[in-house]
């Protein structure tokens, strides 16, 4: 996809050329698959900076650094959890899966990642809440966030997380908004593409499916966009059966 928004059929993606920050010198990087892992200290606590409440909202907000530093500790929190079942390093923390519309896979997903840092979950349904009597998604985020040390939220209507992220005193985290971000769904794509494949430069990557409303298509796209890679688009096109005439 070009940067105008056009769609193509293959793109080569240039990798440009970035010059790490002095303090980032040391920087660590995820292992290729089958090698020996490095050494990437899993913190003993969740932080207690004001960073812990910053709400995840759109994979712009990750730099270069930090994706890879983010891969290098779910790599090495992955090979803890293989080793030793469930870790400690949410204990006593509790996440809120907030969703407005169904989704089997990322409500799970976030269930048993939570549980298997040592963390609990709070699957909140809004069908039987407040929100069938009015109750607004600001007022539904205070409430559920005096329970909670986290909220994913996940809502039809593009911006919504972003709303809510700003009216919760606790970290807000996207899990879909309409045709929006999706930003966790994005990363994790990543990741999975470097952890199976070593690395995701001089791959080449087809991306099938709803190219013009798929919002975890856009930003896949914009993550591997900071890759040497070639892309190639393809769409089934389904409003060609509707222009076809009835038999």
């Amino acid at each position: 996809m070009s940067p105008a928004g056009k769609d193509v059929s293959a793109a080569v993606v240039p990798h440009p050329a970035v010059t790490a920050p002095a303090t980032n010198s040391k920087h660590v990087h995820l292992p290729v698959k089958g090698a020996q892992s490095h050494s990437h200290p899993i913190p003993s606590h969740p932080p207690t900076t004001s960073a812990a409440a910053e709400p995840v909202s759109t994979v712009k907000q990750f730099s270069r650094w930090d994706r890879s530093d983010l891969f290098s500790l779910a790599h090495e929190v992955r090979l803890q959890v293989e080793r030793s079942g469930t870790l400690d390093i949410l204990k006593d923390k509790v996440l809120c899966n907030l969703f407005y519309e169904p989704s089997t896979r990322r409500t799970a997903s976030f269930d048993i990642t939570m549980k298997h840092c040592g963390g609990d979950v709070i699957q909140v349904n809004v069908n039987s809440s407040l929100f069938l009597k009015g109750e607004t998604l600001a007022d539904m985020i205070r409430t559920v966030a005096c329970y909670a040390d986290a909220i994913v939220v996940r809502h039809p209507d593009v911006g919504s997380p972003q709303f809510a992220a700003k009216s919760s005193p606790v970290s807000a985290v996207d899990a879909g908004d309409g045709i929006g971000e999706h930003p966790t769904r994005a990363l994790l794509d990543v990741y999975a593409i470097r952890s199976e494949l070593g690395t995701a430069n001089g791959r080449t990557i087809m991306i099938l499916g709803d190219l013009k409303n798929g919002r975890t298509v856009h930003r896949l796209v914009m993550l591997l966009c900071h890759y040497s890679m070639r892309l190639n688009f393809a769409h089934r096109r389904p409003w060609l059966c509707q222009l076809a005439p009835s038999r």
